[in-house]
């Protein structure tokens, strides 16, 4: 997944010093070949976005701060067949139902919310323990193709699956039951790397012999911090 470096800078700070840590951040990254890019932090249009960084790193009102930004697949667990069926039949309700009731998930808000990238998870099992379970399974399908909702198909029965069978199991909570439905979207995490000192020092750490990084796993590098 991709990751990004974000600085947050201020233009319109009186502070020389600010001023000077700003332009050392820039020709840094420069220099290092990293991908990232500007926030204003005294922007208006900013506001919302600067104040949940500085929420983030616990400093408000310093300039610069770094953090790294984090594409990461993330699964929504939508629930069994019953949950299916209420969905699916939520999303035939007439619209003006659905004004009044802005919390009822339906086919189109699951997606709308999730992005364009989102994909429906369905986990089922080749080898169903008993009919009932077939079935519901089939009934499934049916209702998926009927909408023509695509969607990826995992089989709990596979030895070859089980790492992803047991993944979705975890988040669900509900273990050895079938079907159930999952939605996968990519989401961009923010996490807090630190102010110019903070980087500086990850930067110098970043130049010091293998061996000594290697006797000292905690020591944080650039690669470290942009490692896949």
């Amino acid at each position: 997944m991709t990751k990004t470096v974000l600085l947050l800078v201020s233009e319109t700070s009186m502070n020389r010093k600010v001023a000077e840590n700003q332009e050392r951040a820039r020709t840094l990254l420069k220099a290092l070949g990293l991908d990232y890019f500007e926030l204003e932090g005294s922007d208006p249009q900013n506001k919302l976005r600067r104040n949940q960084l500085f929420e983030l790193s616990g400093r408000p009102i310093k300039y610069p701060q770094f953090f790294l930004l984090e594409e990461v697949l993330e699964t929504q667990f939508i629930g069994d067949a019953d949950e299916l069926e209420v969905l699916n039949d939520a999303s035939s309700l007439p619209e003006s139902i659905l004004e009044q009731n802005p919390q009822t998930l339906t086919w189109e808000r699951l997606f709308a919310n999730s992005g364009d990238d989102a994909q429906l998870v369905f986990l089922l099992s080749s080898t169903p323990l008993n009919l009932k379970t077939l079935h519901r399974q089939q009934r499934a399908e049916m209702v998926l193709r009927g909408r023509q909702i695509p969607f990826i198909q995992i089989d709990g029965a596979d030895p070859d699956q089980r790492v992803d069978r047991n993944a979705l199991f975890e988040i669900s909570g509900m273990r050895a039951n079938y079907p159930q439905f999952f939605c996968t979207k990519t989401v961009v995490r923010t996490s807090y790397l630190g102010d110019s000192e903070d980087v500086e020092t990850i930067n110098e750490a970043t130049s010091l012999p293998p061996h000594i990084l290697h006797a000292n796993p905690s020591i944080i590098t650039w690669d470290k911090v942009l490692a896949a």
